[in-house]
């Protein structure tokens, strides 16, 4: 079984109790610009997705019947792209003055278009910061720009257990920096050689610890890794990401966010939730809502609410606990994205 998640300012009173009828759905939860219809069969679930797959304003997920944030124990995210706007090797390659050439490289890696390995791409990259001053890495890290609301997300894990961890292809000095400002679990890129003796860059690149340099196959092994530390398993596990070097995390983690998504990401795996990625891929300007109906394990869940369709009155308002990851709304693309994650109890 499914629950269909809908969201978006397409997303109306109306139009709810419009595929309610038209399906004979059971269970739909409501809030505003959002909507969840629950314990629906696969077909259903399609058939409500193709009804409003050409529908500009409004963004539609599956996720497993029942979903919850307390089902998640961790978190991986990408770091360029994804936790913050920056690609921080094009941002130190600018001000190298190599700019056009490292970024053309950069696109074509994340969007899957070079017949190298990530690893090749990367070194091929690297090597054009070759006697770059290593005063570029301070400079290039000051202008990170955090996505709006990646704080919030971090803290509402942390508040509900869920370990957070930066896994990047990018470096160690943005990584670090990054996940000890939002207070993350930890994180995990790759080394850039510096020649401290010249206080430059030496143009070659490393993995963690200097081992393999950490691709798409090492981010899913971290994943798993971190998962087993962390005593759960991938079902437990959510990942997000924009490019090619994530496709393998986001696949295995049971709730994969295609986030910002390059094309080669869109045409994911079937156990993958794509938020958005049918659509939009450029700046969003959506809401990550993670929630959890009050229980005696959890009684400090209380909220915004969270109610049921209106055509169906005799159901009892709900109280969830609501984290908004909030984006901006300067892409003219339409609609905000919630991923309403609610548990059933009873």
């Amino acid at each position: 079984m499914l629950d269909l998640i809908l969201a978006g300012p397409g997303v109306t009173p109306d139009l709810v109790c419009d595929l309610a009828d038209e399906f004979m759905a059971g269970e739909v939860l409501t809030r505003p610009n959002a909507a969840r219809f629950c314990g629906l069969s696969p077909m259903t679930a399609r058939s409500i997705a193709r009804r409003l797959a050409d529908d500009e304003s409004i963004d539609v997920l599956e996720v497993k019947a029942g979903l919850s944030v307390w089902d998640f124990r961790v978190i991986c995210l990408d770091m360029d792209g994804t936790v913050i706007q920056n690609e921080c090797i094009d941002d130190m390659a600018a001000l190298h003055g190599v700019g056009e050439e490292v970024s053309s490289v950069t696109r074509a890696a994340m969007e899957g278009g070079t017949k190298l390995t990530f690893a090749e791409s990367l070194e091929k990259r690297v090597a054009f910061l070759r006697d770059a001053p290593v005063s570029v890495i301070d400079e290039a890290l000051a202008s990170v720009r955090l996505q709006p609301g990646a704080a919030r997300l971090i803290d509402f894990c942390n508040a509900h257990g869920i370990r957070s961890y930066v896994l990047s292809g990018g470096f160690t000095h943005f990584t670090h920096a990054i996940a000890a400002r939002l207070g993350m679990t930890g994180d995990f890129s790759n080394m850039l050689g510096i020649d401290a003796e010249r206080g430059v860059l030496t143009g070659t690149v490393t993995g963690p610890a200097g081992g393999r340099i950490l691709d798409a196959d090492g981010k899913r092994r971290t994943l798993e890794i971190l998962c087993h530390q962390a005593g759960a398993t991938l079902e437990q596990a959510i990942a997000a990401g924009d490019g090619a070097n994530d496709l393998e995390m986001i696949g295995a983690a049971a709730l994969g966010i295609a986030y910002h998504a390059k094309p080669v990401v869109r045409p994911s795996p079937p156990r993958r939730d794509g938020l958005g990625p049918r659509r939009h891929h450029a700046p969003l300007h959506r809401s990550l809502a993670l929630t959890s109906r009050p229980s005696a394990a959890h009684p400090q869940d209380a909220g915004s609410p969270f109610s049921p369709v209106p055509r169906h009155p005799q159901r009892t308002a709900l109280r969830v606990l609501s984290l908004v990851f909030t984006f901006s709304l300067e892409s003219p693309a339409a609609g905000l994205l919630r991923l309403l994650l609610d548990r059933r109890f009873g």
